[in-house]
């Protein structure tokens, strides 16, 4: 026989929680002279559909404009079926032309990628792409004609990628983006003129967080600079402190692949001041405490009362196994 137990280490479960970022952030200032491109697409036309990349999109859109505080008129919100490479490419050029001086341009892409047929840097991927070689070289857009539109030569420009550009389609699975087509090497990484920074985590498989319908690397990117990666607490984070929060918590998080985030050009940028929000507890991420619940007898589960039965245990009114 058993001695007694309390009944709710029998029940206990296990639970994995990522924090929201899509509520409001500590206004900065900073982004007045800013402008911003935001696209996330999760729903294509025929590509695998990445869940929670127009989430991610939206949540980058709210922060910038309230957080950072870039003007509403200065930022531009592309999601599923308004990704084109005409729509991207048209309003990278008038948000550039829209920030003041010294004023930095936000370009941030979340969706799926490929390699460029020049090897150099990779091809963005708009909603009405085929999965086709032929559809992806004509429709995609190749990084560095986004990076050469947003112009570092009026003004700093920072560059969140998080796709994929090996070839696999970005939705976590690994599988290769044109049926039956092989992943290639990575893009070789693009150079970095003086005043861009290029953030990206794409030289292997993007994917979602576990349990959790997000892209992983923007997801955390944003996490970083609400004041996830203020390591030191000065409320302030650099392009530098955002890709080390972001490579951190993927290696600790991440198991089912490998995800590394790269920083090219200029990593002592700042990207947020004055944002305190924690971040979510890594320990607790990767091996969460037990979440117990407390049951009386005549709330357990048949299967439950079955098994105590044929071991001749009684639950007593104190929710306390007895035999």
């Amino acid at each position: 026989m058993l001695s007694s137990f309390a009944l709710t280490t029998v029940l206990a479960v296990a639970t994995v929680t990522w924090p929201s970022v899509s509520g409001a952030s500590t206004a900065s200032g900073l982004g007045k002279d800013d402008a911003a491109v935001v696209v996330g697409v999760s729903r294509s036309f025929v590509l695998p559909e990445i869940p929670g990349a127009a989430d991610n999109a939206t949540d980058w859109f709210r922060w910038l404009t309230t957080g950072r505080g870039i003007p509403l008129a200065n930022a531009r919100l592309l999601r599923d079926g308004d990704v084109t490479r005409e729509a991207l490419l048209k309003e990278v050029e008038a948000m550039s032309a829209r920030r003041k001086r010294g004023g930095t341009l936000w370009v941030i892409f979340i969706g799926h990628g490929a390699p460029s047929p020049s090897g150099a840097g990779g091809l963005l991927l708009g909603a009405d792409v085929q999965p086709t070689i032929e559809s992806i070289e004509s429709r995609g857009i190749p990084q560095t004609e986004v990076l050469k539109l947003a112009d570092p030569g009026r003004g700093p420009v920072v560059a969140v990628f998080d796709a994929c550009f090996t070839g696999v389609a970005s939705d976590g699975t690994g599988q290769p983006l044109v049926p039956g087509a092989q992943a290639t090497l990575p893009a070789k990484r693009i150079t970095a003129p003086p005043k861009l920074t290029v953030l990206q985590a794409s030289a292997q498989v993007a994917g979602p967080l576990p349990q959790h319908n997000r892209p992983a690397f923007s997801y955390l990117l944003l996490g970083a600079v609400r004041g996830w990666a203020d390591g030191d607490g000065d409320g302030t984070v650099t392009a530098q402190d955002a890709v080390d929060y972001a490579s951190n918590a993927l290696v600790v998080a991440v198991r089912d692949r490998n995800q590394s985030p790269q920083l090219v050009g200029e990593s002592s940028v700042v990207l947020s001041k004055g944002a305190r929000e924690a971040g979510p507890d890594l320990v607790e991420i990767v091996a969460p405490a037990p979440a117990v619940v407390a049951l009386k007898p005549g709330e357990l589960p048949k299967h439950l009362v079955e098994a105590f039965e044929r071991k001749r245990l009684t639950v007593t009114g104190d929710g306390v196994v007895r035999g």
